[in-house]
């Protein structure tokens, strides 16, 4: 129903105002009356404004009254303004192109204007606690206007490592917080199996193979298409069919918030078991060749299968490293290539080594006849989709094969040759990496001139997370000198932003900025900072507080030197044991660091939000963890009696820290590991179980948090620092005292605890103790 009517009499029956009053009131009734021109050919945004009533509550909701807008001729972006105030209530009018930049437009009044925040559900949640002085009207209006069209989200790792076990609810939390910073493209990869189970059981596999093939729940991300088949599994039926219905919630929400979902489409890896049930069948090593007949009916048959289970998309994802660390058939040129060109010379270079495997780059000819190929199959089901395929590959090869750079070209060349123009979309997927991990900023062909990424549509991504390992920074100056070089210097060709960390519930300011990156009109970073701060603090003004974020910005988010770890744990930090190999702490002034922690504590009665509270923990938790680095604990004294009163001393001081990192820890519900197992078990209460898959579900977890691929997701989490890693260093201490090895009982007590039943007498699920009360004792104990 239009409204206009209603505001031209409020309007016209006003009396005097100032000329910027009534300016506004002009435009209002202009943008109202070309909203009603409009209405019938634009969404409804009830969507937008039920998803500020659950993130604000009710209560809250009634004191800022928003009149949201669509107006599809606008360029993409938002307006905002207010008409007018009524007592105790505040009118925002948000004009936008479209759904998500209107929800992003009401959020970013609501972080501006009225000092609040928004994150992941373990970093805080949302601060929504309403300003004291009232919610601010908007004198002047405020036009904002996106550089580049799609804020996307998700690695494909993340729903392994952060997202597993989350129900509905959790979800519709992660979709709210999504509107409100714009995202617009989302991996949407949930219940597929369920799905792969229907084909190739219609092709004759049966469940037994697929049992050994599908990863168990918290793994699936590696038997998608990364070389791991069955891990942790059996993958329960209940399980998988709870999946897609869960999907299926998921990408309705997506859509009436006028997100896209971008949905899962064949990538070639199949049962190793498949070449015995299809002998002709061009298969290796569990890949199946993107040429071969039987890839063609696997592939249609999923996009059906897809789109009629989900609606489709116009976004469908696959990488499957095509014609990369895949099958020994990659290094033969198909005989169906002749129609494209030759194989270029490049074949016959010194072979990459991946992993103790070599293999040689494919020819510009393979790739292209692939390509083609294989685009025709994905989008089978949706003809107009577009690929969205992960770069990861690409400078991988780069990176670590600088002898077939030449070859990668010539590759690349192929591959997006073989797609139609605007119709495949490239995750630069660690482009804040800098250096050799920015596929965009590669050099041009020095023979043509033509860009390393040709014609392909390029999303700049911020991975700065491998395997969800708990950590705080990153480099924000360089994220927005990179982004706004990026949008200059790729032209048409710079389609968006994304967030594609391993996992998620880390780092928040750093991955916000991302998201805010194609709107911000901050001046440099440690002012968008200190915006960011007054929202987590909730009050602006607090000079303790804005002093306390300008020193994290010049610690743990200091300019110069990206905050990536990979594959390695910090060097004697609480969650290593003395001895292991890692690499260094970054050379952050640790002082400062401490004098942040200070001004924190010493803010926190004017700051009393939730959001606050966490960054004042996990600020805590950083800096306890270099004090095993500061105290030269990487230094222990060679083991043996001989050396024992030494050994016992340093040991003994390193657990003392352990149990008061893991003291402070328990204050926060973000770092609690007894929460992360309760709904892991919780799964089994709604996945049609009736119950009866907790312990396997808390197993997986258990699993995934410690031995997984070499303790590659370490969290640093209460009851993770003492239960586990306190444990494994006292089996470490007293095997270093009799000169013997570890190695056996460390594995037998990782079983151990791996199998342990989740007791919330052990592990709370909540919170214990005073967050500041614990730091303040541990700021007069440790004179870091």
């Amino acid at each position: 129903m239009c409204i206009r009517d209603r505001y031209q009499r409020r309007v016209r029956g006003g009396r005097g105002g100032s000329m910027r009053h009534n300016d506004l009131a002009l435009m209002a009734v202009f943008l109202l009356a070309l909203a009603c021109r409009t209405e019938a050919q634009t969404p409804s945004v009830q969507p937008v404004h039920d998803m500020l009533v659950r993130v604000l509550g009710a209560s809250t909701k009634q004191q800022v009254n928003f009149d949201l807008r669509l107006d599809p001729s606008m360029r993409q972006g938002f307006k905002l303004f207010s008409p007018s105030t009524a007592a105790n209530v505040t009118a925002v009018s948000v004009v936008a192109s479209g759904l998500p930049e209107l929800a992003f437009g009401a959020g970013y009044y609501l972080r501006t204007s009225a000092a609040m925040s928004f994150s992941w559900m373990r970093t805080g949640g949302n601060n929504v606690q309403p300003p004291s002085s009232g919610f601010a009207p908007v004198p002047v209006l405020v036009e904002r206007y996106k550089k580049v069209k799609w804020s996307y989200y998700q690695n494909v790792c993340t729903g392994s490592y952060s997202m597993w076990w989350w129900d509905w609810d959790r979800w519709e939390k992660e979709i709210d917080w999504m509107a409100l910073w714009g995202v617009n493209l989302v991996l949407a990869y949930t219940g597929q199996e369920q799905l792969y189970k229907q084909v190739y059981n219609d092709l004759g596999v049966n469940d037994t193979i697929l049992e050994r093939t599908f990863d168990g729940p918290a793994f699936l991300t590696w038997s998608r298409g990364q070389g791991s088949f069955g891990f942790g599994g059996p993958l329960p039926a209940s399980f998988m069919e709870s999946q897609v219905a869960l999907n299926v919630k998921i990408m309705t929400r997506l859509k009436l918030l006028g997100m896209h979902g971008i949905l899962p489409g064949f990538q070639g890896n199949v049962p190793k078991e498949l070449p015995a049930i299809f002998p002709g069948a061009n298969s290796s090593g569990g890949w199946l060749d993107g040429l071969d007949p039987l890839f063609h009916t696997v592939a249609r048959a999923l996009a059906a299968q897809v789109v009629t289970e989900f609606g489709g998309s116009d976004f469908i994802e696959a990488d499957g490293w095509f014609s990369l660390e895949t099958g020994p058939w990659l290094s033969t040129l198909s005989s169906s290539s002749s129609d494209h060109r030759a194989p270029n010379s490049s074949r016959d270079s010194v072979p990459c080594e991946f992993g103790g495997v070599p293999f040689v780059v494919p020819s510009e000819s393979e790739a292209y006849v692939r390509g083609r190929s294989v685009f025709a199959d994905l989008t089978s089901g949706s003809p107009n989709a577009t690929w969205v395929y992960q770069g990861y590959p690409w400078f991988r090869v780069w990176d670590v094969c600088p002898q077939s750079r030449v070859a990668l070209r010539g590759f690349v060349k192929g591959f997006t040759d073989a797609i139609p123009n605007n119709k495949l979309l490239v995750l630069d997927l660690v482009a804040d990496g800098g250096g050799d991990r920015a596929i965009w900023r590669y050099p041009v062909d020095p023979d043509t001139g033509v860009k390393f990424t040709r014609n392909a549509s390029i999303i700049w991504c911020a991975l700065n997370n491998w395997g969800g390992a708990v950590h705080l920074g990153g480099d924000l100056s360089f994220v927005m000198t990179e982004t706004s070089d990026f949008f200059a210097g790729m032209g048409d060709q710079a389609a968006g932003v994304g967030l594609t960390p391993e996992g998620i519930d880390n780092s928040p300011a750093y991955f916000s900025m991302v998201l805010d990156s194609p709107w911000t009109t901050q001046p440099t970073a440690s002012d968008w900072l200190q915006e960011w701060g007054e929202g987590r603090c909730g009050n602006p003004g607090v000079a303790a507080a804005q002093q306390a974020y300008q020193l994290l910005f010049e610690t743990v988010y200091r300019p110069g030197q990206q905050y990536l770890w990979c594959c390695s744990k910090p060097v004697f930090c609480p969650t290593a044991l003395p001895g292991d190999d890692g690499v260094a702490r970054p050379d952050y002034n640790t002082t400062k660091l401490r004098q942040a922690l200070e001004l924190m504590v010493q803010a926190w009665p004017d700051c009393t939000t939730p959001t606050f509270h966490y960054d004042l923990v996990d600020v805590a938790r950083e800096w306890l963890s270099m004090a095993p680095c500061l105290h030269r604990f990487d230094q222990v004294p060679t083991s043996g009696p001989s050396n024992a009163s030494s050994l016992n001393a340093t040991v003994a001081a390193l657990l003392e820290l352990t149990s008061d990192v893991d003291t402070v820890l328990q204050t926060e519900p973000g770092f609690l590991l007894g929460s992360w197992l309760q709904n892991s078990r919780r799964v089994a209460d709604w996945d049609g179980s009736a119950g009866r898959l907790a312990d396997f579900y808390e197993w997986n977890s258990r699993v995934q948090i410690s031995t997984w691929a070499g303790a590659y997701s370490r969290r640093e989490w209460s009851g993770m620092v003492t239960g586990y890693y306190g444990e494994r260093t006292k089996i470490w201490h007293r095997h270093a005292l009799a000169n013997t090895s570890a190695v056996q009982e460390l594995a037998e007590f990782d079983v151990r605890w791996q199998n342990t039943t989740w007791d919330e007498q052990r592990l709370p699920a909540s919170p214990v103790g005073s967050a500041v009360e614990v730091v303040e004792k541990l700021l007069q104990k440790y004179k870091l």
